[in-house]
């Protein structure tokens, strides 16, 4: 498929290039899915799409939401980095137990939602989310030293490791949008 325009996108806006260029990169992967495959290949393709998730953490029946970068890996768990203080990894230690999202496409519904439980890494899991998450972002051998540090001001690793999945997506079963995976 080729794709021609006389847009010029050297004289536009920033934020209207990149909304154009991220809507043709959501119509050119609703092109290539196979709208027969099954929800972990849908949700392994939305997953690698997305770069964003939101998660909520909870204390004394206080909930908190927060935004972080992800890089997932073939098990669907979800890595990002945090500083250690921050309010939701202080509460990811009194309770693991959270929920996330990740909104692939607004327009066209196609969202991500899972259960399930998060935590900070050390050692040699902080060493693979380093690679995991390197491998999206750049390797930068100053977050993997940070990681690896113990210092309470410094950020970490962690991981979002999901039991239960819920994929919403309209573009590729308009009947039945909402489908659900066990792990």
């Amino acid at each position: 498929m080729e794709f021609t325009t006389d847009f010029d996108f050297n004289n536009t806006p920033k934020e209207s290039v990149f909304n154009i260029r991220y809507h043709v990169e959501l119509v050119n992967i609703h092109a290539i899915i196979d709208y027969r495959m099954d929800v972990k290949k849908l949700v392994t393709t939305y997953l690698q799409t997305g770069q964003v998730m939101q998660f909520a953490t909870s204390e004394e029946n206080q909930p908190r939401i927060c935004t972080v970068h992800y890089a997932p890996d073939e098990h669907f768990n979800l890595y990002w980095m945090s500083l250690r203080s921050s309010t939701h990894s202080q509460q990811l230690i009194k309770n693991k137990k959270t929920s996330a999202g990740v909104l692939i496409d607004p327009n066209n519904k196609v969202c991500v939602h899972f259960e399930g439980e998060a935590f900070e890494l050390t050692g040699e899991e902080a060493k693979k989310a380093h690679n995991i998450y390197g491998g999206r972002y750049g390797l930068k051998d100053e977050r993997l030293a940070e990681a690896l540090s113990e210092d309470p001001n410094t950020r970490a690793y962690y991981v979002f490791k999901p039991k239960k999945i819920a994929l919403f997506d309209a573009v590729t079963d308009h009947e039945n949008p909402k489908r659900e995976l066990n792990l």
